[in-house]
């Protein structure tokens, strides 16, 4: 645009600053490392700008040093494609090759205007700017070009009314007053020429800023473009009021806009592949509607000064009429974009729950398995030795499914989900994988002692009692430890946590286990003892044998255990921990509990008396969904009447984990109580708050777990727990069963603690039905050689109990 004023008044614009105005540079100083060449570049701009201007006015340096920028910034953008390699670099070498031809120009305008000779308007020079600029813009558009969903037709369409608005400016203030007097077609063409080109990088400068997406190197571009445009505007009007001169300051404003350019070609964002992002809503504010309304009036502000100043009133009145119209347009379509504004809030809300509800549990809110995969993939993708994953499943749920309701199910699952959910760090994920399972994924684990800590919180939390719907329920679950490696995948590292946690259930529940490769045999074997399980209960593959209780005072024997054990075709004979909890598992339990409480009546009916009298009492145990079902109680009047054995030689053990909901299992004893058979509370002292069962529901014996047992001896504090625990039964009259004596220290200990019966192999093993029956005439043999052997039974406070062992 300028060179053409320059020829219109014949003032002759040197070399040095047309090239200035159009090289788009970008340097690699000599010994400076290639990443830090746009910091070098950045920080000499000042430098630069301010060494041209205090080159002398006319001369050889100026003449020198103005095709030098150009040459410059097309080696470096040649540098910057090299060594960056950008997605867009076809779109730098048009840039490169617009400042070749830049330079070019300069360099036969200052060959045509050698010794002070006067350059014609058109030249071929203006060829080689004009081709310049055309391929400038050509390499600019290619650049920004499918950044915006959609091409962004609303930005772009809002960069060409503010460029229009510019335009307005531009012709009023330059090239209207530039024109007046030409005569020659092919000067106003050429003078026109330049002016458009330059509205046409504004409009493309304001394209870039406009856009939701702009990284660095295009803010540098845009910074440049912008630099560049004023100091050519100002350049203009200057030359109209013949006020500009040799070494002006404007000179710089080219400079740094050229400079700031080829920092763009040399920022380390230009190698960064090109996203295209969603269009932004910004483009509806209120502020950026009054942008778009200020351009859009600036031609008929324009249009009334001139009419003011010519005097007539009829087009200023119209003018103004117009402008009027236009405003209340304007509030109009305000007030549609902020309704339109606010239904877009709307929308993206209902996005955001959308969004949410597709990666989220519905019921918990925690992550849902579909986000949790694409976390574990991603962790496994970028760091597999630091990844560590937690499969957790609550032990028999089930039951509470099933006497509770699944709206208290429901509920007890949101209740532990926040639990495990606030134990966590922030970078750990939870999720409700289905059912009652949940899953933790833990990233930069530091090995497996982490991974296992983070599990026994876990548990610890769940563990907690809780009140629900005027319920204290306790819950248990299991939980299994993976760590990720080298060469397994997410499905790897899944499989080997839902097998770990499976293991930790078949060994007890209510525990952690790491997996290890051996475990994955065992699951095998889990799933094929499984199938054989439901045909060994069919062909009646199991048989029971009895351990005796014995009165620790006399040593005879008052009572024994039911213990089931499966004759296996294969593996010979199963304990109860090889295929009960597979039983449990798969519902099984129930018809294999059905017929070892109709086993174990049976045989008691028909064991030898005591001298007394009186039989020995059989215990039975009872799974925690035995317990809980409906019609348990029918079932075992059902069975003691059909053996004939009577309900006070009865005992029904049930363990701390069938106390899940207080009160339905309340219930359920009492009722059991009311048929006149005995309960006992097994393994006393393993759970989270025994003492309140003892205070609540209504138990007959208590049987002390072997691991307090196994520690007598081992400290005051053990024996002093010991002695309390025992010293409460004798307070609420219990009978207490110390379980797993196996020496003779322990036995003298329990005496003098006052216990009253115990089992363990110091006494007998589990023995077959017609061994125990051996064992019974043994002991009836031996309470005839020694009277004192009846003193158990007046220990006995309670005459039932008394009656039963």
């Amino acid at each position: 645009m300028c060179k053409a004023h320059v020829a219109r008044t014949q003032d002759r614009m040197s070399t040095e600053q047309k090239l200035a105005r159009y090289a788009v540079p970008g340097s690699r100083l000599r010994g400076v490392a290639p990443p830090a060449a746009w910091v070098v570049l950045l920080a000499a701009i000042p430098f630069l700008a301010g060494f041209y201007l205090l080159l002398p006015p006319t001369g050889l340096s100026r003449t020198i040093a103005y095709p030098a920028f150009g040459i410059i910034g097309m080696l470096a953008i040649l540098l910057g494609v090299h060594m960056r390699r950008p997605a867009r670099s076809g779109s730098w070498r048009l840039i490169a090759v617009a400042l070749a031809l830049l330079a070019f120009g300069d360099i036969v305008y200052s060959f045509l205007s050698g010794d002070g000779q006067e350059v014609a308007y058109p030249s071929p020079a203006d060829i080689a700017y004009l081709g310049g600029y055309v391929v400038l813009i050509a390499g600019i558009a290619s650049l920004i070009r499918g950044r915006v969903a959609g091409g962004d037709r609303t930005a772009l369409i809002d960069a060409a009314i503010l460029a229009a608005g510019a335009g307005s400016i531009v012709w009023f203030a330059v090239i209207q007053p530039g024109l007046a007097g030409t005569v020659e077609p092919m000067v106003g063409v050429v003078s026109m020429a330049y002016p458009v080109m330059d509205l046409i990088l504004l409009g493309l400068g304001l394209r870039v800023l406009l856009t939701a997406a702009r990284p660095r190197y295009l803010q540098f571009l845009l910074a440049g473009v912008a630099i560049y445009f004023f100091a050519d505007l100002v350049y203009a009007l200057l030359l109209l009021n013949q006020a500009y001169g040799d070494a002006n300051p404007v000179d710089a404003g080219w400079i740094v806009g050229i400079l700031l350019i080829g920092v763009a070609a040399l920022h380390p964002s230009v190698a960064d592949p090109v996203t295209t992002v969603e269009s932004s809503d910004a483009r509806l504010s209120g502020s950026r509607l009054a942008t778009l309304a200020a351009a859009a009036l600036i031609a008929p502000t324009i249009l009334v000064i001139h009419e003011i100043q010519a005097g007539d009133d009829l087009v200023v009145g119209l003018v103004l009429e117009w402008t009027l119209l236009f405003g209340l347009v304007l509030v109009r379509l305000g007030i549609t974009v902020r309704e339109l504004g606010a239904t877009l809030q709307q929308r993206r809300h209902l996005q955001v729950d959308l969004a949410h509800q597709a990666h989220h549990d519905p019921l918990t809110q925690l992550a849902n398995r579909s986000l949790f995969e694409v976390r574990l993939a991603q962790a496994m993708a970028t760091a597999p030795e630091t990844t560590a994953l937690i499969f957790l499943d609550l032990d028999d749920f089930k039951t509470i499914n099933d006497t509770l309701g699944h709206a208290t199910g429901d509920e007890l699952l949101r209740v532990l989900a926040g639990r495990v959910q606030r134990g966590l760090r922030a970078t750990d994920l939870a999720a409700r994988l289905g059912g009652d399972e949940f899953a933790i994924l833990v990233e930069a684990c530091q090995g497996p002692s982490m991974a296992l800590a983070v599990a026994e919180r876990a548990l610890a939390v769940l563990r907690a009692p809780l009140s629900l719907v005027d319920r204290q329920l306790e819950v248990h679950a299991s939980a299994g430890v993976a760590m990720g490696h080298a060469r397994s995948t997410p499905t790897d590292l899944m499989r080997d946590a839902d097998v770990a946690m499976y293991q930790a259930k078949a060994h007890g529940k209510n525990r952690v286990e790491a997996y290890v490769a051996a475990m994955h045999g065992e699951v095998i074997r889990s799933y094929e003892l499984g199938t054989e399980l439901a045909h060994a209960i069919e062909t009646g593959a199991f048989v029971l044998h009895f351990q005796p209780a014995v009165n620790l005072t006399s040593g005879a024997i008052v009572g024994a255990e039911a213990l089931v054990r499966w004759n296996h075709p294969q593996r010979g004979l199963l304990g109860p921990h090889e295929f009960i909890p597979q039983a449990e598992s798969s519902g099984l339990i129930h018809s294999l509990g059905r017929w070892i409480l109709r086993e174990a009546c049976f045989a008691a009916v028909g064991w030898p008396t005591r001298l007394d009298g009186q039989r020995p009492a059989v215990s039975v145990n009872l799974a925690a969904s035995q317990l809980l079902q409906p019609g348990i109680v029918e079932e075992v009047a059902e069975i003691l009447a059909e053996t004939g054995l009577p309900p006070r030689k009865l005992i029904l053990e049930v363990t701390e984990s069938a106390l899940v909901d207080l009160d339905v299992a309340r219930a359920a004893l009492l009722r059991l109580r009311g048929l006149g058979v005995l309960l006992a509370l097994d393994d006393f002292g393993t759970g989270y708050s025994a003492l309140s069962y003892l205070a609540r529901l209504p138990f007959d014996i208590v049987k002390i777990d072997q691991s307090f047992v196994a520690a007598i001896g081992q400290g005051r504090r053990v024996d002093a727990l010991l002695a309390g625990i025992l010293g409460l039964c004798d307070a609420l009259e219990l009978v207490t069963v110390a379980e797993g004596i196996e020496e003779g220290p322990q036995l003298d200990r329990l005496v003098a603690l006052g216990c009253r019966i115990g089992q363990g192999y110091l006494f007998a093993r589990p023995v077959p039905a017609a061994e125990f029956t051996a064992l019974l005439t043994t002991s009836r043999e031996t309470q005839r050689q020694s009277p004192g052997v009846g003193a158990f039974t007046a220990l006995v406070a309670r005459p039932v109990v008394a009656a039963a062992v």
